[in-house]
């Protein structure tokens, strides 16, 4: 717990042929890979067989993430511990079924956005018809070019009427028969001959002419009553759709579940194509890093499984390499919020002492210490009993810092801000204050000791002996503070 998991480095070669199992198999028992150093490898890396296993892998994956979006589904795959990942052959049948049951869901999807336009167009033609039902003519006929006569569907501000109506005079007329946004709608009726003239003359004061859809081919309550059944049998297909929809859904469920568990088992080879290599003897050689504790476990696990004769190196990191081995941590349950706080800022180095503990410490003591209350520190506690869902990995925070409240609330007396309804265990904090300081002022100098102290471990560990003796953080600088 006060450090890193202790790691081995890992030399596993293989028949290709069992290549995804040995991944499978190395990725299930906590190595990390992509290391290649110190290989004396084919500078091609990966067989073809390898990097077409990748290409199906990635393909399958993204059709495999396409469809759970269209579909709406959450699927959290539970491989079989015995199942073998699948082979290229599966793969490929795999990314095949995959493929057509996309093709299934973008001929769905196109129905579906065929549906949304058409829905929002007939919408649209609803508004805009309904400023027209003042109209009792035959829109139609205003659409048609006529031999004589020029009619424009349009509107005016209301108040350049007059000047309207006198400026038409003896050119023709402009016909108000509703309101639509502020604005008069009106038709413009004229000779051909004066069309030009006329509008002209509307120019000339804001005229906006509006169009007509093809759709208004009939008397305006006519048209809007054509778009009311046609909305409504529009709906009927929307309904029947969905009902569509859903089933093909529901038989995509049992398809895609399967995927996930084959892409989760494939997932390891595929991720180490790039770095996989293959030495001289045609064996595929992957490199990583394993927890030493995995090391017996992976060993049985090989021999039993892989069918071909396979050869597992392992050793101790260098001190060059400390840098480059991974850092694995395991914390009990109620570590873990705090975990998450301070790898916020980092991760500590391979063989480092894990600050974890404490951090975990001096945060509660000092949030209690800080804000000692028995009843705020209950109200505290309580509101980490009633977490849950995704946040209640962090009712340990919360019950550590309300208890720690609680605790010195005790110790101050201290009851919601009140002090004097309880008997002090320790001391008042209003009544003395410079005791307070001298507290607070200790505690943080054996604070900065301790880190001071953890500074100097770990670059002693690192075999930084030059840092840990002279540095500010190092053994000179600590007797400096002290």
């Amino acid at each position: 717990m006060f450090t890193s998991l202790s790691m081995r480095y890992v030399t596993l070669a293989v028949a290709p042929r069992d290549g995804p199992l040995a991944a499978y198999l190395l990725a299930r028992h906590g190595a990390c890979f992509g290391d290649r150093e110190g290989a004396r490898c084919d500078p091609e890396g990966v067989t073809a067989e390898g990097r077409r296993y990748r290409d199906l892998y990635r393909q399958a994956q993204q059709r495999f993430e396409l469809l759970t979006r269209h579909c709406h589904l959450e699927i959290h795959p539970v491989p079989t511990p015995n199942e073998p990942p699948p082979d290229v052959e599966r793969l490929a049948e795999l990314n095949d079924g995959l493929e057509k049951l996309f093709s299934q869901a973008a001929s769905c999807e196109e129905t579906r956005h065929r549906f949304v336009s058409d829905l929002a167009h007939n919408e649209r033609l609803l508004r805009e018809i309904t400023a027209l039902r003042g109209l009792d003519l035959d829109l139609g006929m205003l659409q048609r070019k006529k031999q004589f006569l020029a009619t424009r569907l349009g509107s005016l501000p209301p108040e350049a009427l007059p000047r309207v109506e006198k400026a038409l005079e003896g050119v023709g007329i402009f016909e108000r028969f509703g309101e639509r946004d502020g604005r008069a709608l009106g038709v413009l009726i004229c000779p051909q001959l004066f069309e030009e003239a006329a509008l002209k003359h509307l120019a000339g004061h804001d005229w906006r002419e509006l169009p007509l859809p093809p759709e208004f081919a009939a008397r305006p309550r006519q048209v809007e009553a054509e778009l009311q059944r046609r909305g409504e049998a529009l709906e009927v297909e929307v309904t029947a759709y969905v009902a569509r929809h859903r089933a093909t859904c529901e038989q995509m469920g049992a398809r895609l579940n399967e995927a996930a568990r084959l892409l989760a088992l494939a997932e390891p080879f595929a991720m180490l194509c790039n770095d996989a290599l293959v030495d001289p003897a045609g064996r595929l050689v992957l490199r990583g890093w394993l927890p030493t504790r995995q090391v017996k476990h992976l060993s049985a696990e090989l021999a039993a499984r892989l069918e071909a004769p396979f050869s597992l190196d392992l050793r101790k990191p260098h001190p060059a390499e400390r840098e480059r081995v991974p850092s694995v941590f395991h914390y009990p349950g109620w570590l873990t919020p705090f975990a998450d706080l301070v790898h916020g800022y980092g991760t500590p180095c391979y063989g480092d002492l894990d600050p974890i503990l404490l951090f975990a410490a001096s945060f509660v003591l000092m949030f209690g210490m800080m804000f000692g209350d028995v009843g705020h520190g209950l109200m505290i506690a309580a509101a980490g009993l009633a977490l849950g869902g995704r946040l209640r990995r962090f009712r340990p925070l919360l019950l550590g810092a309300g208890g720690a409240s609680m605790l010195f609330g005790f110790a101050y007396g201290s009851l919601f801000g009140h002090h004097g309804l309880l008997t002090p265990l320790w001391v008042d904090p209003i009544h003395h204050p410079l005791l307070m300081l001298k507290v607070a002022l200790w505690w943080g100098f054996g604070f900065i000791a301790v880190t001071q102290f953890i500074t100097i471990y770990n670059r002693l560990a690192a075999r930084r002996f030059d840092l840990a003796l002279w540095d500010a953080g190092g053994v000179a600088g600590g007797l400096l503070y002290g």
